[in-house]
């Protein structure tokens, strides 16, 4: 199999062990290359270059959790975090210190892979078996990949401003020379959708490997993007296609699944995990990273409203010296679970269904999946709370439910700051200094890395 040079460079970029900790970041821009190299040939070819575990099932960004409520870092903690992390972590104006952005970099360099396949497709013929599975992966992966970029370094999504609003760079031509602008925010989403959709026509309904998405993968990430737009609508829909033929949700009273006596309680790659929809990893910020004793703790406010009886408490979380590390990730692994799986999909459909007004259906989905969390027998099945009470009560669950997954707190606490009535601010105290993130602040945007202002020219966000 021939690559071209810029194929090939993506694939070093996106295998190179990189950890900002130690401040090695890759600009993806880089790679800029020339024209006329030979591209993949056959559909082995393109499946082999979306096979690319390591770049395209990793690395994707944890840094909306190293800027959440539920992290806490002691000061020896804080002390001993990068500057980026530091500056994460404070909410800092300036955040990437070396002037690049492993999160925007290897995002792109993901996007880029899937361009360089769905242009080479082209060339092959639309009727050869596993065609339209192979260029459905890479829409899926492009779209998931948006997904991640715009909750970080766009403003939340408001149906009123999202035209005015400023989007990403929407790449589609695999000539990483080509200078593209910023799209508006709701062309960012109309795009993900569509990539997302088109995803969900070609791919097969079951895959071999839950690193290769499915049909399933593709319904559940519409399911996300549509409650980030607050469209509950569309997001039960997807939710609940999502969920069609797989409801195995884990027991977490089954020990053959979810092992205490191990540092990591579930099967590593998430193997034999029957909620994994999509495996995808990360392990770019330690302060986040399941790796104690070297990781941050979960804020105490958090941890204490886990109810006794809730094996969340035990499994998800280490007591060491009296801070609890997180060490619950579907991973298995001292890394950050990334993917989709079915818990999310049941919280996306309780709160579609409380938002929508049919309340039993919400308290459907909340206590199923609650009783295979709490010991055997000990949970009171939910039955009497008012609409606004239960709406509290899932997204509470939800937090606790999925507390270092991907940048889903994040994302939650952006798009919940568009309700009055469920804002809130973020405070952190250090060295006697208090650093504070108010309720739909600029900082809740990340700036885009210097080094990229510099060759493109796009809009900086504000911060």
């Amino acid at each position: 199999m021939k690559y071209t040079k810029i194929a090939k460079r993506l694939l070093l970029i996106l295998c190179f062990p990189v950890f900002i900790g130690c401040g090695r970041q890759e600009d993806w821009l880089d790679i800029k290359n020339s024209k006329g190299d030979v591209l993949p040939e056959t559909l082995a070819d393109f499946q082999h270059l979306l096979n690319n575990g390591t770049g395209l099932t990793s690395r994707y960004s944890t840094a909306g959790l190293a800027m959440s409520d539920n992290l806490f870092l002691n000061e020896a903690e804080y002390l001993s975090m990068s500057q980026l992390e530091r500056n994460l972590y404070t909410w800092n104006r300036e955040i990437w210190d070396s002037g690049v952005s492993s999160d925007w970099n290897f995002l792109y360099a993901k996007i880029e892979i899937a361009n360089l396949a769905l242009e080479g497709l082209k060339k092959i013929d639309e009727s050869e078996s596993g065609y339209a599975n192979i260029k459905g992966q890479a829409l899926f992966f492009r779209s998931l990949s948006y997904y991640f970029l715009v909750n970080l370094f766009c403003t939340a999504y408001d149906d009123n401003a999202a035209q005015q609003a400023l989007g990403l760079p929407l790449r589609t031509d695999p000539d990483v020379n080509v200078v593209y602008r910023r799209a508006s925010l709701r062309e960012t989403f109309d795009f993900m959708i569509h990539d997302a959709e088109l995803a969900v026509e070609l791919l097969d309904r079951q895959s071999p490997y839950t690193t290769r998405p499915s049909k399933q993968a593709a319904f559940a990430l519409l399911a996300k993007v549509y409650l980030l737009m607050g469209d509950y609508r569309q997001s039960l829909h997807y939710g609940e296609l999502a969920l069609e033929g797989n409801t195995g949700l884990l027991d977490f009273n089954d020990e053959t699944k979810v092992n205490l006596e191990d540092t990591y309680r579930f099967p590593a790659l998430g193997i034999g995990n029957p909620e994994i929809i999509y495996y995808a990893e990360s392990a770019l910020y330690l302060s986040v990273m399941p790796a104690p004793p070297y990781n941050g703790s979960v804020t105490e406010q958090l941890y204490r409203s886990y109810h006794d009886n809730d094996l969340r408490k035990s499994v998800f979380y280490l007591d060491v010296n009296g801070n609890h590390k997180f060490i619950g990730t579907y991973t298995g692994s001292q890394t950050n679970f990334c993917g989709i799986a079915l818990n999310e999909i049941y919280f996306i459909l309780a709160e579609s269904y409380n938002r929508l007004g049919d309340d039993s259906k919400a308290r459907h989905f909340l206590n199923e999946i609650l009783m295979k969390r709490y010991k055997t027998g000990t949970y009171l099945v939910d039955d009497e709370s008012q609409k606004d009470a239960l709406l509290t009560l899932i997204l509470n669950e939800r937090r606790k439910e999925l507390p270092f997954t991907a940048n889903i707190r994040w994302e939650d606490l952006r798009r919940l700051n568009k309700e009055a009535d469920r804002q809130s601010g973020i405070e952190r105290v250090i060295d006697g200094v208090t650093y504070s993130l108010l309720p739909n602040e600029n900082r809740y945007v990340l700036p885009i890395p210097e080094q990229e202002i510099q060759i493109s020219n796009i809009t900086q966000n504000q911060r």
